[in-house]
C-alpha cells in the first residue's frame, strides 16, 4: 500500500532494507548448508570439494564478506543439489530464496540501494501493531498491520473492540508445502487455515466482513508448472487434474478458507500478487468498494 498509496519510501526506509535483504540471502542459504550437513550421507551430498567448502564457509558466515558471496555464487550456480533443496526441500525456506541469491552480489554492493521489487520481495517479520495512513480518491483509510506470528497473536486479538470496518488477512498460496520458521513440524498452509478458522471465530469479528488476499500467486503458478503433483502429494482429497491445473489448484485452497471461515459476516476472496502493483491496485480498488458499500449498510443507506 506504500507504493500505491503514499509517497513512496523515504530514503531512511529504503536504507532499512539493505541490511534485511542481506540477511534474507545470508539466512536463508545457511538454511540449505546446515540441511545438508545434518542429511548429509552417500547418495545425498555434493560432488565437489569446493562445494563442500562453500558449505563450510557459508555455514560459519555472519555476514555477506567477499569471500561468502563467492561461496553462495558457487553452490547455486554450480551445484545442482542446491536447486533442488530449495524448490523441493520442506525446512523452512522463504518463498523468495531463489530471488534472494540469484541477486546476492549485488545486495552485498558497498553502495547498494534497494529498488521496490527489491522491497517488496524482502521477508520482514511483523512484530508488534504498526499502523498507516493513506487515502484514495478522498476515502480515508487506516491499515493496522498485526503480528502473524505465534508469539504476536496475544497482543493483537484482543485489541480490536468495534472499531473495525473490515479484516484484510494475507494467505500464501505457494506454501502449501513448507514448514513453519518457528516450528519446523508444522506446516505453513496448516498454520494459517487454524488461525483463520480462531480469527473469524473470535468474539471481537462476529459481524466483521473478512477479505482474503490469496497471495502469491505468481509463485504458486509457477510451483504448479514445476511440479504438478505437489498439490496431489500434500492433500489426498485434491484430484490429479486440478493439482496439475493452476485455476484448479486456486479453487481447492479457497474452498478450503471458505469452509474454515467462522464469522457471521461476509467473506470475499481475491488472487493477488505484491509485486504487481497494477493488479493490487484494481483488487483494493474492490476492496474500497466492498467497504463503502458496507458501512453505508451499516448505517442505514
Amino acid at each position: 500500500m506504500t507504493c500505491l498509496y503514499k509517497d513512496r519510501f523515504s530514503n531512511k526506509e529504503v536504507n532499512k532494507y539493505v541490511n534485511i535483504l542481506r540477511a534474507n540471502a545470508l539466512n536463508n542459504i545457511q538454511i540449505i548448508c546446515w540441511h545438508l550437513q545434518d542429511k548429509k550421507t552417500d547418495d545425498f551430498h555434493l560432488d565437489t570439494d569446493e562445494g563442500e567448502q562453500a558449505i563450510e564457509i557459508i555455514a560459519e558466515a555472519g555476514s555477506l564478506t567477499e569471500e561468502v558471496v563467492e561461496a553462495i555464487k558457487y553452490l547455486w550456480e554450480e551445484e545442482p543439489l542446491i536447486q533442488e533443496v530449495t524448490n523441493t526441500a520442506r525446512i523452512g525456506l522463504d518463498s523468495q530464496t531463489p530471488f534472494y541469491l540469484d541477486n546476492v552480489e549485488r545486495f552485498a554492493e558497498e553502495e547498494y540501494t534497494p529498488t521496490i521489487e527489491d522491497i517488496l520481495k524482502a521477508r520482514l517479520k511483523t512484530t508488534g501493531i504498526t499502523e498507516t495512513f493513506f487515502s484514495v480518491e478522498e476515502t480515508k483509510f487506516r491499515i493496522v498491520d498485526v503480528g502473524g506470528q505465534r508469539s504476536e497473536r496475544r497482543k493483537w486479538l484482543s485489541r480490536f473492540r468495534g472499531d473495525i470496518t473490515a479484516v484484510l488477512y494475507l494467505a500464501a498460496l505457494d506454501e502449501f508445502d513448507k514448514a513453519l520458521i518457528e516450528d519446523p513440524d508444522t506446516n505453513r498452509f496448516d498454520e494459517s487455515l487454524k488461525l483463520f478458522g480462531e480469527v473469524t471465530s473470535s468474539q471481537w469479528f462476529t459481524e466483521t466482513p473478512f477479505i482474503v488476499f490469496m497471495n502469491k500467486s505468481d509463485l504458486f503458478r509457477k510451483k504448479i508448472q514445476q511440479f504438478p503433483s505437489a498439490m496431489k502429494e500434500r492433500f489426498a482429497d485434491i484430484s490429479e487434474e486440478d493439482s496439475a491445473d493452476y485455476q484448479g489448484a486456486v479453487h481447492y485452497i479457497q474452498n478450503k478458507y471458505e469452509g474454515a471461515f467462522g464469522g457471521n459476516g461476509r467473506l470475499y476472496m481475491y488472487e493477488t500478487c505484491a509485486i504487481d502493483t497494477d493488479g493490487i491496485s484494481k483488487v483494493f480498488y474492490a476492496v474500497r468498494d466492498v467497504i463503502l458499500s458496507q458501512e453505508l449498510a451499516r448505517i442505514g443507506f
